[in-house]
């Protein structure tokens, strides 16, 4: 093994990046982070205002704008031990053996970043591990006709083969087939023997029908503590007042200067984990303006605001 602490990630592969974001954890319980809490406002602040468009996402992922009330989602900061170096090496060696790969060979890359682990041989597996979240991306090159076009399998092949890959998936997962080889379990906050599950698992699958691409964003986490969250209209105000996390600010620098109008196309209530495996209650806004179609191939961008109460 070899660590590359400014060595960068080979091309084939791609880290997961998400945001490690901080609750403070004191005597008087959980609160928002001060890192979430910042404010940021973009100089020439743009309108907010809300727009209904249909959303490119599959059934039941989004959760749309209600009246003020409370979300009626389980609200509650929850946590799972985050990956070591040594435990994540520990979860991909396992990995790696259940598909007859051996990544203590001498010609094997494992490069050790901040918070993320690769492990590659360039030519047949490749493993990228968060070590926040537990989230990875697991690529499988041996699987010849995978750029050759897209399969198609069944709930019951895939969880066959996740299975054999050791992922838990709890059985009350929503199966979506999102099209062109490429399925989604889904799960929003479902407990299951102790721990509750949430977020996505991504399958790709070829020409050939095999699996060749699993990208997991599934938590399997225990609550540590109920915390009530904010209204949806109550986080939407915040937003308008310039109290977002300023991550991808700099797409308000392509706002259009004349109209100056920012349009809200959805609101999710998602989770955000720190390092230390806590998981907070966020709200993410979708927005939108006239420049999606040529700056972004039509895609809206995504801000987020704590929704801790």
């Amino acid at each position: 093994m070899r660590g590359g602490e400014d060595a960068a990630p080979c091309g084939r592969g791609r880290c997961p990046h998400r945001p490690a974001q901080s609750p403070v954890k004191s005597k008087a319980g959980i609160k928002p982070s001060p890192t979430l809490a910042r404010s940021w406002t973009y100089p020439a602040s743009p309108r907010f205002s809300m727009y209904s468009r249909a959303e490119r996402s599959s059934e039941g992922r989004r959760g749309r704008f209600s009246s003020g009330k409370r979300s009626s989602r389980p609200a509650g900061v929850y946590w799972a031990e985050p990956f070591t170096k040594a435990t994540c090496d520990e979860f991909a060696l396992d990995f790696a053996q259940r598909r007859g790969v051996d990544i203590t060979d001498q010609f094997f890359d494992i490069d050790y970043y901040d918070n993320t682990t690769y492990y590659s041989d360039h030519s047949t597996f490749c493993i990228i591990v968060d070590h926040n979240d537990r989230s990875y991306r697991y690529s499988d090159y041996r699987v010849e006709d995978r750029h050759d076009g897209w399969g198609t399998a069944t709930e019951a092949d895939l969880r066959a083969a996740l299975d054999e890959l050791g992922v838990p998936l709890p059985a009350a997962a929503r199966f979506y087939d999102e099209g062109k080889g490429r399925y989604t379990f889904r799960a929003a906050n479902l407990e299951q023997d102790g721990l509750f599950y949430d977020g996505s698992i991504e399958c790709r699958v070829s020409k050939s029908g095999q699996l060749y691409e699993v990208d997991s964003a599934m938590a399997a986490v225990t609550l540590h503590g109920d915390a009530p969250v904010i209204s949806q209209q109550e986080a939407y105000r915040r937003l308008c007042a310039g109290r977002f996390d300023h991550t991808n600010a700099f797409a308000f620098g392509f706002v259009d200067a004349i109209q100056g109008e920012v349009h809200v196309t959805a609101c999710d209530l998602e989770y955000l984990t720190d390092s230390k495996g806590f998981r907070q209650p966020v709200y993410y806004f979708s927005l939108s303006d006239s420049n999606d179609e040529t700056l972004r191939d039509g895609c809206s961008w995504r801000v987020f605001v704590p929704a801790l109460a």
